[in-house]
């Protein structure tokens, strides 16, 4: 069976269909999960998240698909919905390209993802011990106010800003070894 979950709002009326599914013996389900459009990556979160605890309370397979909006009239796929920013979706799309949509404990552990470095998000073993571990160290001893500072750089994708925080401009080494950013490649 085949069903979609594109808005936070149908939350009770989607886990009702799906166990509603359930007594008819349909356990196998892909589902389209829009991203991207009105919703927030803690709505988007929240659909996958509902998923996986579905899965497991029930005893099926919904294999999630998630989808990236982009309005039908754009002739490129640049467009970035109201509530997201480029970092964001590039961090979603290292994601789906690791994990095939699965989904973290927790809504600020998939955030923090998501901010971070794309190598770290798609080669997590390779990194875990070179560079990934530093960053989280790094991130997680950031102030409040440098943290709002440096999820605005990043989120904007500013990698050459230069920071009065050594700690900021720490983690921004991260970035620009990044392929795109000053022309170097994944390493």
């Amino acid at each position: 069976m085949r069903i979609a979950f594109d808005d936070i709002k149908f939350k009770e009326e989607y886990i009702k269909k799906i166990e509603w599914a359930v007594e008819y013996n349909l356990i196998h389900l892909s589902n389209y999960i829009l991203y991207n459009y009105n919703d927030t990556p803690e709505d988007f979160y929240e659909r996958l998240k509902i998923n996986t605890e579905l899965n497991e309370r029930l005893g099926i397979k919904i294999f999630s698909f998630p989808m990236k909006y982009i309005p039908i009239k754009n002739k490129d796929r640049i467009y970035v919905g109201k509530y997201w920013n480029p970092k964001f979706l590039r961090g979603i799309q290292c994601i789906l390209n690791v994990t095939h949509g699965v989904v973290g404990p927790s809504s600020d552990e998939f955030k923090n993802l998501l901010l971070m470095p794309d190598r770290y998000i798609m080669f997590r073993e390779k990194h875990k011990n070179n560079g990934a571990k530093e960053w989280v160290n790094k991130y997680h001893s950031l102030s409040d106010g440098q943290l709002n500072e440096f999820h605005t750089i990043v989120k904007n994708q500013q990698y050459d800003f230069h920071s009065k925080y050594d700690d900021i401009n720490k983690l921004l080494i991260h970035y620009k070894k990044e392929f795109g950013a000053f022309g170097g490649q994944y390493t």
